[in-house]
This record gives structure tokens, C-alpha cells and sequence, in this order.
């Protein structure tokens, strides 16, 4: 059998780490949190749009204000009303006749 129970590093035997241990690797502190609230937005965001069915990539400035957006917001009007790129309808059986 063990005949004492000391300390084991700053934690006591049963016991609880001491309140002045600091903060283990990997956790953020007040300095690392102010670090990361200061890094620019990331670019570029990818966005899905199901009423368009396309997935929108937009490009950020370092404010975080959408610089360029592919495909274009003209596009995505187009895609989201269902027109061609000539503004008209879309046919929705995939050929258009001519009479």
C-alpha cells in the first residue's frame, strides 16, 4: 500500500489544480482574442443560392466589403427570374422551337 499522499506537480493528490497554474497551450487569452477579432475577413466566401441553383463566390477588401462577386449579381438576377443570357424566358423542355 502507499504509505503518504503528497503533491504530484501543482495538483494535490484527489485535489484540483491551484487557481495560479496558467493557461494550457491552444487556449485563448485576452492578447490571442485580440489578435484573431483584428485579422481580416476571409476571401473569398462561397455562398450557396438554391432560387438560382449556383453557388456565388464573392471576394472581400480587408473592411470585409464585397469587391467582386462571380457570377455577377446581373447573372445571378438572370438565373434566380430563369431567363437566358439573351433575357429571354428559359424553355423548360430544354430546346426552344421556332414557327
Amino acid at each position: 500500500m502507499v504509505d503518504t499522499v503528497g503533491t504530484v506537480g501543482a495538483v494535490s493528490a484527489g485535489g484540483v489544480a491551484a487557481a495560479a497554474t496558467p493557461a494550457p497551450q491552444g487556449v485563448a487569452t485576452d492578447a490571442t482574442t485580440a489578435k484573431v477579432s483584428a485579422l481580416p475577413p476571409l476571401s473569398p466566401v462561397m455562398t450557396a443560392d438554391p432560387l438560382s441553383g449556383t453557388v456565388i463566390t464573392q471576394y472581400l477588401n480587408q473592411q470585409g466589403d464585397v469587391t467582386a462577386q462571380v457570377p455577377s449579381t446581373t447573372a445571378v438576377a438572370y438565373l434566380r427570374l430563369g431567363l437566358t443570357a439573351s433575357g429571354e424566358p428559359a424553355s423548360s423542355s430544354g430546346s426552344s422551337v421556332v414557327a
